[in-house]
């Protein structure tokens, strides 16, 4: 097995990587991916979704 690190950073995604794969989710279903990410990181980010959400209906228009 060898020495594993279970610290190593590689196991755990950064927050871009996670908003990266928000991006790419949310142009298939977005109502899903917002109540995800609402769920998970409550009303701080609010406004960012409610930005997400004026952008999207722009791009479906």
């Amino acid at each position: 097995m060898g020495n594993y690190n279970i610290t190593d950073k590689s196991d755990f995604p950064d927050s871009s990587s996670t908003q990266n794969s928000i991006k790419v989710l949310s142009v298939h279903n977005f109502e899903f991916i917002e109540v995800l990410w609402y769920r998970t990181y409550g009303k701080v980010l609010e406004s960012e979704v409610q930005k997400k959400q004026r952008l999207f209906a722009l791009k479906v228009m």
